[in-house]
């Protein structure tokens, strides 16, 4: 799953729904106290969490989390069960840290990791203070006082299917083809692409065979310096005699529609028309 298909609700979604709520008379389903006098166990990391979790899929009825009942610093040694990594990011996991000034330690669900998995975005909430915030962090994951521990990853989190690799001419030539806009639509239609792990090369990787493809190394173009390897013909349109000079150093005076289309020489004139394959860049 990726960030386009990850349920990023927003304050006002938050503010609102039961997840997030004590039921402790206030008719949530949060079993988290409510020090707000609008119910809200928010701001708070571990209830932020814990209704996140439970709306993973569906935010209809509340799941049977196995989830630690305790301080943020307890979640990653706590034995839930879940599946855990201390150095792979997955999407809608629980980021883990310890410490802190008060000690306790910062939970928070990851919602974007970049292609090679070295940075995360996480939703945050910290208590007493910001009900809902993000933080881009790179490897190791640490910030401020907090130590990072590892990634609970989420059961409820279906992967998105398979995606089909494509080679860079492919990329490339879907760009030629106006698939991927221009100017900086394109840079950001591929660059997130990349990003998200959908395709295999970024922008420039992309651009530069376009490039490749527009404008080949090896294309002739007038001025430019070449050695006759083969034989070529008096007119470009091959009716005149054979055309020599094989060895020779010339340079391309011309193209020209027609079998033969560069004309090749010097300033003392004409050596003859010649195919691509009977001229040698220099």
């Amino acid at each position: 799953m990726y960030e386009k298909d990850f349920p990023i609700y927003t304050l006002d979604f938050i503010k609102s729904n039961k997840h997030w709520i004590s039921y402790y008379g206030y008719g949530g389903l949060s079993p988290y106290y409510a020090e707000s006098s609008d119910g809200l166990t928010i701001p708070n990391c571990v209830p932020f969490v814990y209704g996140y979790w439970h709306c993973m899929g569906d935010c209809k009825e509340p799941k049977e989390l196995k989830l630690s009942p305790f301080n943020a610093n307890s979640f990653w040694t706590y034995p839930d069960g879940y599946e855990r990594s201390e150095t792979v990011p997955k999407i809608g996991a629980i980021a883990c840290w310890s410490g802190g000034a008060d000690k306790y330690g910062h939970i928070a669900i990851v919602i974007w990791v970049s292609k090679d998995g070295k940075t995360i975005k996480t939703l945050n909430s910290a208590y007493k203070s910001t009900i809902y915030y993000e933080r881009t962090l790179s490897y190791p994951f640490n910030f401020g006082k907090y130590n990072f521990q590892g990634f609970i990853y989420c059961p409820f989190v279906e992967p998105n299917p398979p995606v089909e690799h494509k080679t860079l001419d492919e990329l490339a030539h879907e760009v030629l083809e106006g698939k991927w806009g221009n100017g900086k639509e394109r840079v950001e239609l591929l660059d997130g692409a990349f990003e998200r792990g959908e395709i295999d090369f970024n922008y420039d990787q992309v651009q530069a065979r376009v490039n490749e493809i527009l404008h080949p190394a090896d294309e002739l173009k007038v001025g430019d310096k070449v050695e006759i390897i083969g034989t070529g013909n008096g007119q470009a349109n091959g009716k005149g005699k054979t055309a020599y000079g094989i060895g020779w150093t010339r340079e391309i005076l011309g193209i020209y529609d027609g079998a033969f289309p560069y004309r090749v020489g010097s300033g003392r004139g004409t050596t003859g028309f010649y195919k691509k394959e009977a001229l040698k860049k220099l």
